[in-house]
């Protein structure tokens, strides 16, 4: 109770920041690498049902619902809700947002299945992520998906020495699975690959795609560049394909997963 109580605060405390952060370049070429990860494993016969947890301010739930799909978007910080309600009513989309921890959705959801679930930012938040990832499989509809995208140790390591310069501060922290962030003021589990892969074999998931979402950009030195409309739409073609495979999508800032329920 302590531990949600910490992160309910501090991501209240930050909402203005973490609104300024999802707007700027790397927030806007975030969500569009993603979208279009996403949008490649959504089936176009029907609209699905979807869960987003962790929704944060909604944008990836206004989204799916601009393109026709029943969204429920859930979150522990009640201001973000009601920010995330906001763009929803001015969009005029109707969407499904309510206040809840990942840890008991099933009072919340009471037994419903979900087509899709995503679960962006979230397990690094939690201490016991192989539960959380038990739990949203017993929401999930039978052959359903669940898109997982959490922070890439290696990405911390290669920044700190290529960006930062800190080649000493670099070797120290390969191999550490945890990081602070200062934006949110709460220590993020940055799992490998490897550690998630573990998971999956555990829970019997099948693995249907790993991507990198940011394989460049955070090595960047000069961003000032991608004040041009022409440079933006050069990074995100390039980030786009490089993020669909190796080496490239294994040093990138996040790791996404979209895993499949088999059994």
């Amino acid at each position: 109770m302590e531990q949600k109580q910490h992160l309910i605060d501090a991501f209240t405390k930050s909402l203005p920041d973490y609104l300024s952060d999802v707007e700027n370049p790397s927030g806007k070429l975030f969500y569009s690498i993603t979208w279009n990860q996403i949008e490649a494993h959504l089936k176009k016969e029907r609209p699905l049902k979807i869960l987003d947890i962790g929704c944060g301010f909604g944008l990836t739930s206004n989204w799916l619902s601009e393109l026709g799909h029943e969204v429920t978007g859930i979150d522990i910080t009640p201001d973000m809700i009601e920010t995330a309600r906001q763009k929803a009513e001015e969009k005029g989309l109707n969407i499904r947002f309510l206040v809840g921890d990942v840890t008991s959705l099933e009072p919340i959801l009471q037994s419903e299945a979900f087509d899709f679930i995503l679960c962006h930012n979230v397990l690094g938040y939690m201490e016991n992520p192989t539960e959380i990832l038990e739990k949203l499989q017993s929401l999930l509809t039978q052959d359903g998906y669940i898109s997982i995208i959490n922070h890439n140790p290696a990405s911390k390591v290669l920044k700190k020495a290529l960006v930062e310069e800190d080649l000493t501060q670099a070797k120290e922290v390969i191999g550490e699975e945890q990081e602070f962030n200062p934006l949110i003021g709460a220590v993020v589990h940055q799992y490998s690959t490897e550690t998630y892969y573990k998971w999956f074999d555990l829970l019997k998931f099948q693995l249907t795609k790993h991507y990198g979402i940011r394989c460049v950009f955070d090595y960047l030195h000069e961003k000032s560049t991608l004040q041009h409309a022409s440079h933006v739409d050069d990074l995100l073609a390039l980030e786009s394909e490089l993020g669909k495979i190796s080496p490239y999508k294994d040093i990138a800032f996040f790791s996404h997963f979209i895993i499949q329920r088999t059994t």
